[in-house]
């Protein structure tokens, strides 16, 4: 397989987590060209543990980003450009953003690759977020063939060019909007169940404040464009999600208030209608079942 492909990993103080990162990344069948890991603001021991890493293997680069100190999504875009401008002159395919908090299986960049090759109008994919609960491994609530979770997406060269990479949003949700940019552009976006993931950090549970992750979840929601009449609906799915209930009612009440408000949505005109747009037909096809 020539398939060349580049990642770039944005960390923050991710020493109890980015080891187990690194042994499945240099454990792969098929190894990136490069890897860089943008160190953003790092207090701990996160530096010295990539530096053993990157001493040992040639396509491991650190680097130092020091600036906005504050754990946002912004942030986090911010060193993922840093990173990108390191490897833009290079010769690749596809290019990767991983967090620093999971494990792939040996094969998984050979399996994942090959998916690009059999779907030519596959723009985004990644693999099944399985998350380890009261020491049990369970997939994530909310896991989609549709949607591919920020922490493991893969692009298509073309198409992260074609979208212009990822916006920088306080609020969160680059992710998601990559994806919605990327079928407006007629890009197929898709999770592989088979493509196993290990998320070492339960999502969405910060410490000691869960309620309000939903709240900021439900602003966030706002401020991609989400339908109201979306909204409703994705409440009622979300009741299901721990903290049952609670959880879902803060989150809707973040988005209600930022509606209430009619803050502004950063969020391109043309991306949001389409987006509207899925998310209508998705409403409607549950009244066809």
């Amino acid at each position: 397989m020539n398939a060349i492909y580049v990642l770039v990993t944005a960390a923050r103080n991710e020493e109890d987590y980015i080891e187990r990162t690194l042994k499945s990344v240099v454990s792969q069948t098929i190894l990136p060209k490069k890897w860089i890991i943008v160190c953003n603001n790092c207090t701990d021991n996160t530096e010295k543990i990539v530096s053993s890493y990157s001493g040992k293997y040639g396509f491991i680069q650190l680097k130092n980003l020091k600036g906005d100190e504050s754990r946002n999504t912004a942030a986090k875009v911010f060193a993922i450009n840093a990173g990108l401008e390191l490897i833009k002159d290079l010769n690749y395919q596809f290019v990767g953003n991983i967090d620093a908090d999971i494990e792939l299986e040996s094969d998984y960049f050979e399996r994942l690759i090959m998916k690009f090759i059999q779907y030519q109008n596959l723009g985004i994919a990644g693999g099944w977020i399985n998350e380890l609960q009261n020491g049990i491994t369970r997939e994530r609530f909310g896991n989609s063939e549709q949607r591919v979770p920020g922490s493991v997406q893969m692009f298509r060269r073309e198409c992260f060019e074609m979208i212009g990479g990822y916006m920088p949003l306080r609020t969160g949700g680059e992710d998601s909007t990559a994806e919605v940019t990327a079928r407006m552009y007629g890009w197929v976006v898709k999770s592989f169940p088979d493509l196993k993931v290990l998320h070492n950090r339960i999502t969405s549970i910060e410490k000691c404040n869960i309620l309000y992750t939903r709240f900021r979840q439900g602003k966030e929601d706002y401020y991609l464009g989400n339908h109201p009449l979306f909204e409703v609906f994705k409440f009622i799915k979300r009741t299901r999600e721990r903290p049952f209930f609670i959880g879902s009612i803060f989150r809707i009440i973040g988005y209600l208030l930022e509606l209430i408000r009619n803050r502004s949505i950063i969020i391109p005109t043309d991306v949001v209608r389409h987006l509207r747009k899925e998310q209508m037909i998705r409403i409607k096809s549950l009244f066809k079942l």
